[in-house]
């Protein structure tokens, strides 16, 4: 027989001291995951950065075969003209049709397309024998404006990633095509 006074009635849910518990839980769990979703957040952005200048360079090699004609993507910082003799290339881009070899558009209006970067954390350098641009041919290769082969790279790095793998290259090859790949840069200031 039970005796009045000894029920012990016990309600449902959660005591105190265990959603304490789950919320230490929780907050080690999340504080673990929380570099490694920066990382990946900072990685897709990087990959976001060469991608579009890996698009850039296969539509201004694509317009060079179709027009018939020379085409130039070259390192801009006000999408209106190409930022002579730069190296850096983040900032952003332009494509533009350059058939008497003048290194600028001929007018805004000529302008196929145009990149600006909004994230200045990520550092986009070119090779010097990418300054002024990569020009395309209309048989597709990539040359310089006297007619010697153009070939260099593109490296891409964010200072906030570190090593191993914290950037990205573009090659140019001699005959025009590129490629993408990732690498480990010592130096991203």
């Amino acid at each position: 027989m039970i005796k009045p006074g000894n029920h012990r009635f016990r309600s449902p849910g959660l005591s105190l001291i265990e959603l304490i518990a789950v919320l230490a839980v929780s907050a080690v769990l999340i504080s673990a995951a929380a570099p490694s979703m920066k990382q990946t957040v900072d990685s897709a952005r990087l990959n976001g950065h060469a991608d579009a200048l890996l698009s850039a360079l296969a539509t201004s090699r694509t317009e060079a075969i179709r027009r018939g004609q020379s085409v130039v993507v070259c390192p801009s910082r006000d999408a209106v003209s190409c930022s002579t003799a730069s190296e850096d290339w983040s900032t952003g881009w332009i494509i533009f049709p350059d058939p008497l070899a003048l290194g600028n558009p001929s007018s805004p209006a000529a302008i196929i397309r145009t990149y600006q970067s909004n994230d200045t954390r990520i550092r986009a350098t070119a090779a010097a024998t990418l300054n002024g641009g990569i020009r395309y041919t209309a048989q597709g290769y990539s040359e310089r404006p006297s007619g010697a082969f153009q070939a260099g790279t593109i490296a891409f790095c964010l200072p906030a990633m570190h090593a191993p793998e914290n950037g990205r290259q573009i090659v140019i090859a001699r005959g025009g095509r590129v490629r993408s790949s990732r690498v480990s840069v010592t130096d991203c200031s």
